[in-house]
């Protein structure tokens, strides 16, 4: 999967992991043909992509990935009726 197509735009900011330490969540929005090819196994070489992406940028946090659609967040940020 290559990662200028399969994904809109990533999202960051600090977090914690489960021992306290500091970490940083990602949330990788994905284009619709990223769905597609996570969903038939990419996954593994996507966690691996975004974790060496960080290391060669120089961040030490821990990365917690979260994936998300356009649509998932658009939905997330309307208010309920």
């Amino acid at each position: 999967m290559r990662h200028r197509k399969a994904c809109a735009t990533f999202l960051s900011e600090p977090d914690i992991d489960i021992d306290g330490s500091d970490a940083l969540r990602i949330t990788v929005v994905l284009t619709p043909e990223a769905v597609e090819a996570l969903r038939r196994g990419a996954v593994g070489d996507a966690i691996v992509a975004v974790q060496h992406g960080l290391r060669d940028a120089g961040e030490e946090r821990f990365p917690v990935v979260w994936w998300s659609t356009e649509a998932e967040l658009e939905a997330i940020d309307e208010p309920e009726s």
